[in-house]
């Protein structure tokens, strides 16, 4: 028995491409529409007289579409032609092909295969949700044993399952679901299927959303028969061996292609599946081949109902995004460059790409929703300037704390000098933040007390400078730009003691303040906070004299 970790094989019977498979099927229209892929090897390769021509009309034949979906194949919202997505594979979306038929009325029957290429405007942002397949080969040897047993084992499990001959000889995938339940697996989150191949090959697809991207336990298969039987699993995982790259060969095994719009979902485009993945390309060479009509009728001679709804999604593949966007990026959908891209029932040739019409929904165009900056408020709303003791900062969703602490720089654009420190809590809501600003050090003002008798900003105007990547909230958004505050004479972002209305001078209304305050103590009526100086909890001589070094001057 031997495991390997592997690109996706061919085996077999299953080297059988689709023009081949083609002409295995089509020679006759007296084949039974729902077939399993199994069948498509019975034929065996067939020679074929020339490779298909491409057409050399351009008359439009077909049209291409592409579109971002939820779990539950509903359109995500499209704002000014961008569609909104999180950051991370908990914020996994799909993406969807789909094409039109452009033929005329009563040839317009559908494709019987359809391959794309998804483009990537970016690289390395946008990448694949893949779930592992591992896949058991036993040699064909094994049709000459006659007794023994196969033992099941998972790597990191005590206890293996083992099954006798005869039981696995008269229902082999019934033998291994069971084995898979042994180690703990639910039906629900796996798929066993057996493959055409010279040998014989079973397919364990694990498809629980839970197991996207991760590295599972792998099966091992041990063959004790009274023949010698080759027995190897061959992991197809989710990432290359360094555990970080996509494995691009694992694509073509998580296609979803059940369709919205054959027969309650049923998959149409689910033979010959293929495709790859590049972090630079993007998608490559993907999709599938349909199922072959009873009759020339093409799909609507498949559907229930006759019918042919359009457009027709293809597949979907099961995305997300890397990291944040710091501008839009953008996925096209195209004809792919290999073999056969685009086959069309009642045609004999391949329709060439320039039939293939590619219009604004033939490209998905996304971003990230970036928290923003609700509203700024000095000291609490009140309109003196006398003290600036604190700025709040409020945004519109629930943030991280951990990189706020250094997110917010405050510099004196009157004496060029940075702020010593900005001191920074947080309250965090459901829908918001709310950030307060505290100072100490440089370009401030010791004072005695706390809160309103805290530490003031020195006299001065003031920026106030919010580094974007470090505002990120909940859901795994980050602010797309950085916020400036400070900078616009409405900001109101300056100290000046004495003055107590906030009017950027300190003249006889704000003496006349003063004087209503002048030696009142903390508590007692007419105290005022902003004309204390120091923060010692009255308004005095040492107040007295500071407002005067202020009197009449301007800022």
């Amino acid at each position: 028995m031997s495991r390997r970790r592997v690109g996706a094989r061919r085996l077999g019977c299953e080297r059988l491409e689709h023009r081949v498979y083609l002409a295995a099927r089509l020679s006759a229209f007296d084949v039974v529409a729902e077939m399993e892929p199994a069948q498509a090897c019975q034929h065996g390769p067939v020679a074929i007289s020339e490779s298909a021509r491409q057409s050399s009309a351009t008359t439009a034949m077909a049209e291409y579409f592409l579109s971002a979906r939820d779990s539950q194949d509903q359109l995500l919202s499209v704002v000014d032609g961008m569609v909104e997505v999180g950051v991370g594979i908990e914020n996994s979306f799909f993406l969807e092909v789909a094409y039109s038929d452009l033929r005329t009325f009563g040839d317009d029957v559908g494709a019987f295969s359809v391959y794309v290429d998804l483009g990537l405007s970016q690289p390395n942002l946008l990448r694949p949700v893949l779930r592992e397949t591992q896949r058991i080969v036993f040699g064909n040897q094994i049709y000459d044993a006659t007794s023994g047993s196969i033992t099941f084992a998972m790597q990191g499990m005590p206890q293996a399952y083992i099954v006798d001959l005869a039981d696995f000889a008269e229902d082999p995938i019934r033998e291994i679901q069971a084995a898979l339940d042994h180690f703990g697996y639910l039906g629900s989150q796996y798929q066993v299927t057996s493959v055409p191949s010279d040998d014989l090959l079973f397919e364990i697809r694990f498809v629980d959303p839970a197991f996207g991207n991760l590295d599972l336990p792998n099966f091992i298969v041990t063959s004790n028969l009274d023949v010698s039987v080759p027995t190897d699993v061959e992991e197809v995982s989710a990432f290359m061996t360094d555990g970080v790259t996509p494995n691009g060969d694992a694509l073509r095994f998580n296609l979803d292609t059940r369709s919205r719009t054959f027969n309650d979902n049923q998959r149409f485009y689910s033979l010959l599946n293929r495709g790859t993945y590049d972090l630079t390309a993007g998608f490559i060479d993907v999709g599938g081949t349909g199922l072959v009509p009873a009759a020339s009728g093409g799909i609507p001679g498949l559907s229930q109902n006759g019918q042919f709804i359009e457009p027709f999604d293809v597949f979907r593949i099961e995305v997300f995004l890397a990291d944040y966007l710091r501008s839009p990026l953008v996925v096209d959908v195209n004809p792919s460059e290999g073999v056969d891209p685009l086959l069309l029932f009642g045609e004999d040739e391949v329709v060439p790409p320039d039939a293939v019409v590619l219009g604004t929904d033939a490209s998905v165009t996304l971003v990230t929703p970036n928290p923003t900056v609700n509203q700024v408020v000095v000291n609490g709303g009140a309109n003196s300037r006398s003290q600036v003791t604190s700025i709040a900062v409020t945004f519109d969703e629930a943030l991280e704390i951990a990189p706020l602490q250094s997110a917010f720089t405050l510099v004196n654009t009157t004496t060029a000098t940075p702020v010593g420190m900005v001191n920074v809590s947080a309250s965090v809501t459901p829908f918001m933040t709310v950030v307060t600003l505290t100072f100490d050090g440089d370009s401030t003002i010791t004072r005695a007390g706390t809160a309103a008798l805290g530490n003031s900003l020195a006299d001065g105007n003031y920026r106030l400078h919010i580094e974007s990547s470090k505002i990120r909230s909940t859901r795994g958004f980050e602010m797309r730009d950085d916020e400036v505050f400070g900078d616009q004479a409405a900001d109101r972002l300056f100290r000046l003691f004495g003055d107590s209305d906030g009017d950027r001078d300190v003249d006889g209304q704000d003496y006349g303040r003063f004087g209503l305050a002048f030696l009142s103590t903390f508590g007692s009526e007419g105290f005022n906070a902003q004309l204390d100086s120091d923060g010692d909890g009255d308004v005095d001589g040492q107040d007295y004299g500071r407002f005067g070094l202020n009197f009449l001057r301007r800022l």
